[in-house]
């Protein structure tokens, strides 16, 4: 992961100074490098702290076009880089760097906003085009990397990885959301346009924010469309086989990197699949982390994702989760996560990812998300035969 910031103010002028506080906020986010841009006449900002992944001594940000009207900043990663580098020099564009991340900057030169059409990908990114005055944002198709914002009366917006960037540039002040607040508490997930922070919004999933003129547009680039077209398959057999097919095509692009790969392992599915891909795609055996919550039989899952790395080959290492660690890291898991802890979950996974940083690894293939979409708790399981009940009874009326 790396921080981006943007700050766009068209009252005073931008200095240096100004986005300083927030990069330093952003830290952690990217321990590897750190960038500033600042527009010719002083009004338009961005920065970025980097992670490198991706070519690591050329891929320094923010990005610029080679005629210097265009400037990108982005966390995350663009997936098929190569394919579409190659589809992009033949168009015509040169590119300064072997990274993912100038994929975006000339996806935009050529196809303008319809660029976020043609992102796959996990990411947040920042685009300033100085000829059209226009600044664009983007997150992912499922929010994946997070994204958020604040806009004054005036006009001035800025743009961030995480509120504390935006607070520590002065922009906005810490203070609860009180409505957002009780979502998360009530429904254990923060409102997708919202944080728990008042006057900070969360660029949805999917999402465009396009300023321009310092009024701010939102657009919706992309819904799940899980409706079958006339003509698809629809046997399970053949639903089974594209479902593979694809989720093998996902781990292989997401091992593409210039740094070592590891990966999470539970006693899930998910986790399990993955790791057992990469394994066949690297054909060595695959460091996996796990966490072990001792004393709690039944909720501890060490004892089946142990089994699955003996039988992939792989390296696994263990991660102990007590009650007092849980209690010793609940401050810092809120305040790097920017929001709350509905259970032990959250200061789990920040204690695994802790222990992969401090292993070297920059990189953890994860199953985060497949539960929901695959009905993988008894009580998604049920949401899903409802919905199907349901809609079976809808059909007859």
């Amino acid at each position: 992961m790396c921080g981006i910031f943007s700050l766009i103010d068209r009252r005073r002028l931008i200095k240096t100074h100004d986005v300083a506080p927030a990069l330093a906020a952003l830290g952690h986010r990217g321990p590897d490098g750190m960038g500033t841009w600042i527009s010719a006449d002083g009004h338009m900002a961005l920065g970025h702290t980097r992670l490198s992944i991706v070519d690591l001594a050329g891929g320094a940000q923010p990005l610029h076009s080679a005629d210097d009207k265009i400037h990108l900043i982005i966390n995350g990663e663009i997936y098929g880089r190569r394919a579409q580098r190659h589809t992009l020099e033949q168009m015509g564009c040169v590119f300064k760097t072997n990274s993912d991340s100038e994929v975006a900057l000339h996806l935009y030169s050529v196809y303008g906003l319809d660029f976020v059409h043609h992102l796959r990908g996990e990411f947040a990114l920042v685009l300033v085009d100085e000829e059209r005055r226009r600044v664009i944002a983007v997150r992912d198709r499922f929010g994946i990397k997070p994204l958020c914002y604040t806009q004054a009366l005036d006009g001035q917006i800025c743009i961030a990885s995480e509120a504390k960037a935006i607070f520590a540039a002065g922009a906005a002040r810490p203070t609860w959301d009180l409505q957002a607040l009780y979502g998360a508490l009530s429904l254990q997930y923060t409102p997708v346009d919202r944080t728990v922070f008042e006057g900070i919004a969360q660029l949805p999933p999917g999402h465009m924010l396009v300023w321009q003129d310092g009024v701010v547009h939102l657009q919706k680039y992309w819904d799940t469309g899980l409706s079958p077209e006339k003509g698809e398959a629809t046997s399970e057999a053949e639903w089974q086989e594209r479902f593979f097919a694809t989720l093998k095509q996902a781990v292989h692009l997401r091992l593409d990197a210039d740094v070592p790969v590891c990966a999470h392992l539970s006693g899930g599915i998910d986790s399990a699949s993955i790791a057992a891909i990469a394994t066949q795609r690297t054909q060595a055996p695959v460091d996996c982390f796990t966490v072990r919550f001792g004393g709690l039989d039944g909720y501890d899952e060490y004892p089946v994702a142990k089994e699955m790395a003996a039988h992939i080959g792989a390296r696994l290492h263990t991660v102990e989760v007590t009650g007092d660690s849980v209690a010793d890291h609940l401050s810092d898991a809120v305040y790097f996560s920017e929001g709350l802890s509905i259970n032990s979950h959250l200061v789990g996974k920040y204690q695994l990812n802790r222990a992969i940083a401090k292993a070297g690894f920059k990189v953890a293939l994860s199953g985060e998300g497949a539960d929901e979409l695959l009905a993988g708790y008894p009580h998604l399981r049920e949401d899903m035969l409802d919905t199907q009940e349901n809609e079976s009874a809808a059909a007859r009326e």
